[in-house]
């Protein structure tokens, strides 16, 4: 055979033509596999190659004697020996190789076998052991990962093939073949992998690895998993997706809501002077005390929208349909992987056995056993699919605030993943079974483009599909009847109150008219005498005279009615300003006089509002505190007024407080002809009237221009194309008493009313003041009027002016 044989062309795996001869290799290959012995060895009628035959007639044509055919065949023996070498050595192999390297591997050694038969100068020695080259390489090596491997034998195999180097670059084609070749060679790691769920369990339901009662028991828990989930479909779909939070329904409500209580004067709140809308569309400003939950409506809206729209509520939800749509496709990826793995099951009688290392494999399945598994993966993947459109529209219809999206989106995913906690209940056989079987292969290459898994690529746009269609079909909806409930409560004049009488007419007015700064109310301190109340032990001591002792006493900041008082405290509420005075004067025992020294309720709540607002000095004394020291907080308070109105100036009748009617703060009785002070100052006034140019350098009547233009303004702050003159203040200082006719006229002509600022009325209840007929007695016609005019004593004129 050696010397004498001739030489022969390399063999198929040696050069790039010979790839098509490698498969006929690869079927000697099986054929020496199929006729080793039991004993590893081959004999003499067992050599399983097509060409054992051709070979032997080549040593008889050659030799021609039968000496060279049994030295031949005494070679081609020891052959067998390494054959079982090789067959060790593919076990070994096994796992961390594919089919394919198997295939390439294995016809790389065949081939060597072949060259030891024809005596190739390359072969080993008869005798020596036939390894892989693989196994001179180190033994940390064989623990690397198999494509490293794949890639490794797949750049020899090229370089063999192509005669390259270590030098010598490749070439663009060269390169893509070689990719092809690796992608050809890399494992499928897409098998099927049985994990702590019932839906795997229920694969086994009637089988002869379940005992009856096992597979009873997860039949029944199966039911159940069904149930729950076709139960959140029928719930999803019918209580929310019909019903969205932002239906008409919402709307009308918000809208009765409105009309009947959030403008209602009941709900006016007088300390912050604000309807009930205005504090629960300003939640950040007032504290609604009623409707809280339109005020949580209001509050899930504004968190809803957001003041960044990249930190929004539709953009959480955008995130929420994300991760819910990647759940959903980890549940039908592993649906996919099991009907692959059962595709590719063997069929015939349902087995599970164990192999050698222990291990349980499924290794075959019958029809009706595969027509249930397909079954059970088509309700998942049907079940998930619905569960993802109904979940989105969820999400995007019934989700305001961003804590109930972030809920609702973990709800979503624990309905979806019920199985897997019904699994507890599943049989401690049935668990074992499933943790001891091995995975199940699907070499299936179904939805792949060069050997590319496009799952990934189809759900990114499926995922990215759904998102663009729920923003625009749904989500822009959504925000648009957000901001529709918005308006419908929020919306237009919110600053109004309105009544209703017996006859259904509506009365309405501003809540804060002259357009005070509500925040400045707070330095009032209303609220610390609520807490005294609360907290009767907080109250302060402060020395008091006491018949005619001093002694420390509590000073509390609020009036307590000891019996029965529950009547005159709901009484005060319904108080106005000109009530309250007269209040308090009652309480003093007086119809005008000078009271802060015995309502020293009043007086430590006066004093300590004029230290928070910087009008009276903080080493004020609460027991020294008299009308005198707060005399300058006269033209301002209406409070200094009420408890100080001597000292104020309310009886006076040309006194500069020109704001003296009851309704800024001074009592009724001061101001009333009958009073004694009042009518004795009218009687002692002399029936002249100065020019305008007298009155501009009056230092009373520049006060009352000053008084009188402040309050005009504000009066018709909301409307001042009505105000008689654009600067009431001017006008009355340059008109002088000329303004009283001028006025009168302007009124009647521009708002249809009759009023006399000769006795105080310059528009009705919105603005009455000092009357003007004691400055003014000719313009007003004192001296036209006589004591028998039935009008007189109401007239404010001077005694001097009437004649007799």
């Amino acid at each position: 055979l050696g010397p004498r044989a001739a030489p022969r062309a390399p063999g198929p795996s040696h050069s790039r033509e010979g790839q098509g001869a490698r498969r006929q290799t690869g079927g000697q290959r099986d054929h020496i596999m199929a006729t080793t012995g039991a004993d590893g060895h081959l004999g003499e009628g067992d050599l399983g190659l097509e060409s054992r035959h051709g070979l032997s007639a080549d040593v008889e044509q050659r030799a021609g004697d039968r000496e060279a055919t049994r030295e031949c065949l005494k070679r081609i023996a020891n052959v067998s020996v390494h054959v079982r070498q090789v067959d060790e050595r593919l076990k070994k192999l096994e796992e961390r190789l594919s089919q394919e390297q198997l295939a390439a591997f294995v016809d790389s050694r065949i081939q060597g076998l072949l060259d030891l038969q024809r005596g190739s100068p390359e072969a080993k020695k008869p005798g020596a052991p036939l390894t892989p080259p693989e196994a001179t390489v180190a033994e940390d090596e064989a623990k690397k990962p198999a494509h490293l491997e794949i890639v490794a034998v797949a750049d020899a195999q090229d370089a063999k093939a192509n005669g390259a180097t270590d030098d010598k670059p490749l070439s663009r084609t060269e390169k893509k073949a070689r990719k092809k070749q690796i992608a050809a060679m890399m494992p499928d790691s897409a098998n099927y992998e049985f994990g702590d769920s019932l839906w795997d369990a229920a694969l086994f339901i009637g089988s002869r690895s379940m005992t009856t009662g096992d597979s009873l028991l997860v039949a029944l828990l199966l039911l159940i998993t069904i149930f729950i989930q076709i139960m959140f479909l029928f719930i999803v779909y019918y209580a929310f997706i019909l019903v969205p939070f932002f239906d008409d329904g919402l709307l009308d409500g918000l809208t009765a809501w409105r009309l009947n209580i959030g403008h209602n004067v009941r709900y006016f709140d007088q300390l912050t002077m604000t309807s009930l809308v205005e504090r629960i569309c300003n939640p950040d400003r007032y504290v609604s005390e009623v409707s809280s939950g339109t005020s949580s409506i209001i509050g899930a809206i504004d968190d809803y929208k957001g003041d960044n729209e990249l930190f929004s509520g539709p953009m959480l939800v955008k995130v929420a349909m994300v991760l819910w749509g990647l759940t959903v496709a980890r549940e039908i990826t592993t649906c996919w992987d099991l009907a692959r793995a059962i595709r590719a099951l063997p069929h015939g009688i349902t087995s599970v056995e164990h192999d050698d290392g222990g291990a349980m494999k499924w290794t075959s399945i019958s029809g009706p056993r595969a027509a249930w598994c397909y079954t059970i993966c088509i309700f998942r993947i049907g079940c998930g699919a619905l569960l993802w459109v109904l979940g989105n529209i969820f999400l995007c219809t019934n989700t305001i605030t961003t804590g109930d999206i972030l809920l609702n989106a973990v709800a979503l995913e624990i309905v979806l993943c019920v199985a897997e906690a019904m699994f507890a209940l599943v049989p401690s056989r049935v668990k074992k079974l499933l943790r001891s079987l091995d995975e199940m292969p699907a070499q299936s290459r179904f939805c792949r483009i060069s050997n590319t898994d496009l799952r990934p690529a189809l759900f990114f746009v499926a995922l990215a599909a759904m998102v663009v269609t729920m923003h625009f079909l749904v989500i822009v909806d959504v925000v648009q009847k957000a901001d529709a409930a918005k308006e419908t409560l929020c919306g237009g004049n919110t600053g109004f109150v309105y009544s209703m009488d017996p006859f259904f007419l509506v009365y309405t007015t501003e809540t804060n008219p002259h357009n005070y700064d509500t925040t400045e109310l707070d330095k009032f301190p209303f609220k610390e005498a609520i807490l005294e109340a609360v907290y009767p032990e907080t109250i302060p001591m402060h020395p008091l005279e006491v018949n005619g002792e001093t002694v420390d006493a509590p000073m509390p900041m609020a009036l307590h009615f000891e019996t029965n008082g529950l009547g005159p405290v709901r009484e005060r509420s319904a108080w106005g300003m000109e009530e309250s005075a007269v209040g308090l004067m009652e309480h003093h025992g007086a119809a005008c006089e000078d009271a802060l020294h015995s309502l020293t309720f009043a007086r430590r709540f006066l004093v300590e509002a004029g230290i928070n607002f910087g009008e009276i000095p903080e080493s004020t004394s609460l027991a020294d505190a008299r009308c005198p020291d707060i005399e300058h907080m006269c033209q301002t308070w209406p409070l200094a007024r009420a408890v100080c109105p001597t000292t104020c100036g309310c009886s006076e009748p040309l006194g500069t407080l020109f704001l003296s009617h009851p309704t800024y703060g001074c009592a009724r009785g001061c101001t009333e002809e009958a009073h004694s002070e009042y009518r004795t100052a009218l009687a002692e006034l002399e029936c002249t009237e100065r020019t305008p140019a007298q009155l501009q350098n009056d230092a009373t009547w520049k006060e009352w221009s000053k008084q009188v233009g402040a309050e005009i303004d504000a009066v018709f702050r909301s409307e001042p194309q009505l105000k008689p003159s654009d600067d009431s203040e001017k006008m009355m200082l340059e008109m002088g008493c000329a303004v009283i006719p001028f006025w009168i006229d302007a009124v009647k002509t521009e708002l249809d009313m009759v009023v006399d600022p000769c006795v105080g009325n310059w528009l009705e209840e919105w603005l009455h003041t000092k009357a003007l007929a004691p400055k003014c007695p000719i313009t007003c016609g004192c001296d036209k009027r006589s004591s028998t005019d039935d009008d007189w004593s109401h007239s404010h004129c001077s005694q001097m002016c009437v004649a007799a």
